[in-house]
């Protein structure tokens, strides 16, 4: 009887520090950069489009066109998931303005080590458009990086990289990534 009564105590204590209340889905804080992601990559790895790949280091510029199928968009759409505003440290470090049709992120002080330095999302007559603007910095190593996704619906109209590379003892290098599928 004594061990049974042990076990309810138990269980009870057991039952009631438990949450039972269904998971409640919380909305990011600031613009689901992911979610848009996702989105247009599964679109693009389902259609396929060749695209037009315009890259410039230096001086030097190629243009290329790509068939479809060859195109990896995981690796392509890397850099978005360094502008991913909701990762739980990031919170609460940037003012947000909303402005008719366009949200704009700032970071609140240049002090922190967050990256983003800022993000600006339109959507205009349904086309969308992101711009972020980014930092890196190391002992050895300074990068600044702007990059612009411009889409509508699902369908990506254009993604291009812009930055600037310096590496302690060797030159500055400024870099151009454009890249736009051919519906």
């Amino acid at each position: 009887m004594r061990l049974s009564l042990s076990i309810a105590f138990a269980l009870a204590v057991l039952l009631s520090s438990c949450n039972m209340d269904p998971k409640k889905e919380e909305s990011p804080a600031y613009f689901d950069v992911k979610t848009v992601e996702n989105r247009l990559k599964n679109h693009l790895e389902k259609l396929q489009p060749a695209v037009e790949q315009y890259v410039a280091i230096g001086q030097k510029v190629e243009k290329v066109k790509i068939e479809g199928p060859s195109v990896n968009w995981e690796n392509q759409f890397k850099l978005l998931d360094d502008i991913d505003l909701n990762k739980p440290v990031l919170e609460g470090l940037y003012k947000v303005d909303s402005l008719g049709q366009s949200l704009r992120y700032e970071l609140l002080t240049e002090d922190t080590k967050a990256s983003v330095i800022s993000l600006e999302v339109k959507d205009r007559d349904g086309m969308n458009s992101l711009v972020a603007y980014l930092r890196g910095e190391t002992l050895v190593h300074k990068a600044n990086r702007k990059i612009s996704l411009k889409w509508k619906d699902d369908q990506l109209i254009s993604y291009e990289v812009h930055g600037l590379t310096k590496v302690v003892m060797q030159d500055t290098v400024t870099y151009t990534v454009e890249i736009k599928p051919l519906w």
